[in-house]
């Protein structure tokens, strides 16, 4: 591909392209329909399951006005609606063409220097969790095949598809709980007894009772959950999070509240959520995220796209103009290994991209390194150095 059609779509997907070369670049894609198509595989190749509408909505008269608009505009108005999708595009198309070479026009013809990869080693996580009883005793169900039990009216189950399941069934004299911990570099999905499906995240703990029996469904955690909450509307359900409650009577959101995080984040897509603290409450619409600054207290409500928020459940990672130490927050509790930064302006790179949580943890790692000009270093086992090139 001619070296000035790369840089015109990187010019494109950082928002940095002239009037002059973003009308060459739509003539060059309205010149041959094999250039759509070429263009189209390096979306498919690396977000086969994300939608990307920029060849279906091609208007270059519409897009450079949209365009003209945003760089014209406050960098804050710059961050906005308008900016997250071109970056949508930008991280598809560049991290596309990382995987058939072209792409290192877009870094100063710079050849990634080959080198020896401890990090090859790396696996990604896995299903596997604990379940501790009220009596203390804990059964590690990635161990368990078939796990099934009793316990005050309630049938607790492990499926085929390593999901546990509560099930009613006859009387009960008292309330029981459980708590499920999922370790770093685990997950694991269950459904309640009401039918409320819950999927954890790495580094979680969860704890419920095996029914719910009163006018009331609540329900703890710290980490990342993401619920699909059985619709009753004479008990709402509520999920706890430290000083943070959510409550909903049926509906999808995602609620991230890991210890080692400065603030607590609930995110709806469906329905919904009230979301309380000591300080305010305020009520959630589809496509809102609610975040809880745990110094301040404040809460601040934004409008994201919450297919990229619980993105996990459904088997990637899918990062937003995230900063590179916020991104390998989460790939630690994924891979079970630790970041350190040699120079704190690694840690406040943005990258916009994502991964499949099965990959192993090196592709995406190189990646990173061809499009934010850091390199990752294994040091041992578990630890991974971050610097500059």
């Amino acid at each position: 591909m001619d070296e000035i059609i790369l840089k015109r779509i990187a010019d494109y997907c950082k928002g940095e392209i002239s009037k002059e070369d973003f009308e060459k670049l739509g003539e060059w894609l309205s010149e041959n329909p094999d250039n759509r198509a070429v263009l189209k595989s390096y979306v498919e190749l690396y977000k086969k399951g994300r939608e990307i509408s920029f060849l279906e909505n091609w208007d270059r008269e519409a897009s450079w006005q949209r365009l003209s608009r945003r760089l014209e505009n406050s960098r804050k108005e710059r961050a906005g609606r308008l900016r997250r999708l071109v970056r949508r595009f930008a991280a598809t198309a560049a991290a596309c063409l990382l995987f058939v070479g072209g792409v290192y026009y877009f870094y100063d013809n710079r050849e990634v220097e080959k080198r020896p990869y401890g990090l090859a080693m790396i696996q990604p996580g896995s299903t596997k969790a604990v379940l501790e009883l009220p009596n203390g005793s804990e059964i590690a169900l990635e161990d368990t095949s078939a796990f099934y039990m009793q316990e005050q009216g309630t049938v607790v189950r492990q499926d085929s598809g390593r999901t546990l399941v509560y099930e009613k069934r006859g009387a009960q004299e008292k309330a029981v709980y459980h708590t499920l911990r999922v370790p770093v570099g685990g997950e694991y999905h269950l459904v309640l007894s009401d039918g409320t499906r819950v999927w954890l995240n790495s580094a979680s703990e969860f704890h419920y009772p095996t029914r719910f029996d009163g006018d009331i469904r609540e329900v703890s955690f710290s980490g990342e959950v993401y619920f699909e909450v059985a619709k009753d509307s004479l008990r709402p359900f509520v999920v706890c999070a430290g000083d943070v409650r959510v409550k909903v009577l049926g509906t999808s959101f995602n609620v991230s509240a890991y210890p080692d995080e400065e603030r607590v984040v609930a995110t709806l897509v469906e329905g919904s959520v009230a979301l309380e603290t000591e300080s305010e409450d305020v009520v959630l619409r589809p496509g809102e995220q609610a975040v809880w600054d745990c110094a301040s207290g404040k809460v601040e409500v934004n409008e994201v796209d919450a297919s990229v928020c619980v993105s996990w459940v459904k088997g990637r990672f899918e990062f937003e103009d995230l900063s590179l130490e916020e991104i390998t927050r989460q790939l630690s509790r994924w891979y079970d290994v630790s970041f350190e930064f040699v120079e704190p302006s690694c840690a406040r790179r943005h990258f916009t991209g994502g991964l499949w949580r099965d990959m192993q943890l090196l592709e995406f790692l190189k990646i990173v390194e061809q499009t934010t000009n850091v390199r990752f270093l294994r040091i041992d086992e578990k630890r991974i150095v971050v610097r500059s090139y």
